[in-house]
């Protein structure tokens, strides 16, 4: 497993690894043991399997401001700013990713997947909107299926949401 993918700039977003979730547990750790300097948070896939869930999950891990709308633009202004979360990048780790938003339709899921994406490549531009003087930096999403062909990876593929295998 290349796990430097995680730490590169630029696309793709999202990689699906295929572990148990007590490897992908593992990972976890080794992941923050390894990498002191980086943002790497754990979201769970059964905690955000509507729109409304996913965002009391994310804003939660991300400990987003008192003033996030929990809403597609307030997610899209938060995920790009992060100010408050030091860190050379930003691995979020999705867990059970199969339940992902798997009660919303397939736009729904898109919809929230191209916000994120569009965070990956603001990321390579963090002072484009607002001055901070803040290098450019990696933004992942790192899936846990237990399949390649779980449905995850098909409503990726469904969305036009491009992945690697890691």
């Amino acid at each position: 497993m290349n796990e430097q993918k995680l730490f590169t700039l630029g696309p793709p977003l999202t990689y699906l690894v295929s572990v148990s979730p007590d490897e992908f547990a593992n990972l976890y750790l080794r992941l923050i043991r390894n990498n002191k300097d980086a943002a790497i948070r754990m979201l769970r896939g059964r905690k955000s399997q509507t729109v409304r869930d996913f965002f009391n999950e994310i804003s939660a891990v991300l400990q987003f401001p008192h003033y996030f709308g929990e809403n597609g633009a307030a997610f899209d202004e938060c995920i790009t700013d992060l100010d408050w979360i030091e860190g050379n990048a930003y691995i979020l780790m999705l867990g059970e990713a199969d339940l992902f938003l798997s009660a919303e339709s397939v736009e729904q899921f898109a919809g929230l997947m191209s916000i994120l994406t569009k965070a990956n490549l603001e990321w390579l531009t963090p002072n484009q909107y607002i001055p901070r003087h803040r290098p450019p930096t990696p933004f992942h999403l790192l899936c846990q299926c237990e399949s390649t062909d779980a449905s995850f990876a098909k409503r990726l593929r469904q969305s036009g949401m491009q992945f690697e295998l890691l």
